[in-house]
């Protein structure tokens, strides 16, 4: 649903900025409008395009949301565009007489295909197919687990983090023992300061002991942690954070506030 509410500002502003050019408004309305409203349409056009900008950012991130959001702005521009020429108040213009030329024959059958109301109609379908396509897939794509609405947000030592589990199944059983993975994203400013993360269950004695380390550097860290036969849920998930200067951080999480699935097969056990 806000991918819908991100193409209809971006669209909407588009619109209004269309409207505050003089060429645009004849166009749509077969008249000028007066310069305050023009200096109203601008500016409205462009704060919707900044609160379909800030709705990216919201949902996706700063990274992929600037993306998503060139994106949208793609597919509404090219809406608009291929429907301006069919706009039924548009003012007619007179078309002046061309002169006739001789063709070939099988050049002559290409262009009436082509100026022909069908063939218009086909190709200005392909064209609008290609970003409506490109929406539908993007729409489909499901987002990251730490962008989901279920992804625990927290603080562990001066930095904050969100962390998710990958699924929402139960832990699967490898190798005569169960895994649970998850995903670990802290924030973009902080990242550069951090030289490791782990994530265990119970709370870790050492660095040593810290649990598994998180694999990457940047954005999304990925860690699939092994089940304890006799894990509790008081035993609860650690995350442990080895900052570049040395210092070591530790936060504990319930397992239901991460992940559900984990806490039920701790209790059933």
């Amino acid at each position: 649903m806000i991918d819908l509410y991100i193409l209809l500002a971006s669209l909407a502003g588009f619109v209004a900025l269309a409207l505050a050019m003089d060429k645009h408004a004849k166009h749509f309305l077969r008249r000028t409008l007066p310069a305050l409203a023009c200096r109203i349409l601008r500016v409205l056009g462009w704060v919707l395009l900044a609160l379909a900008l800030y709705m990216n950012f919201h949902a996706r991130g700063w990274s992929i949301g600037s993306v998503a959001w060139l994106g949208w702005l793609t597919i509404a521009g090219a809406a608009l565009v291929f429907y301006m020429p069919n706009w039924p108040w548009q003012p007619v213009q007179p078309q002046p007489a061309r002169k006739a030329r001789e063709v070939k024959p099988q050049e002559g059958a290409s262009l009436e295909a082509i100026r022909s109301p069908w063939g218009r109609r086909v190709a200005v379908a392909l064209l609008v197919l290609l970003p409506v396509g490109f929406a539908v897939a993007f729409v489909n794509t499901p987002l990251k687990p730490t962008m989901r609405d279920d992804a625990y947000s927290g603080r562990i030592g001066p930095w904050s983090f969100t962390l998710a589990e990958e699924n929402h199944k139960l832990p699967q059983e490898a190798a005569g023992s169960y895994h649970k993975s998850f995903y670990v994203r802290f924030c973009e400013r902080c990242d550069a300061d951090i030289r490791s993360a782990y994530l265990k269950i119970r709370k870790p004695r050492s660095l040593r002991a810290a649990g598994s380390v998180l694999g990457g550097t940047r954005w999304d860290r990925w860690v699939e942690i092994p089940i304890p036969p006799a894990a509790k849920l008081s035993d609860q998930l650690w995350l442990t954070v080895e900052a570049k200067d040395g210092s070591l951080h530790h936060k504990a999480i319930d397992f239901a506030q991460v992940s559900p699935s984990l806490a039920r097969f701790i209790e059933s056990k």
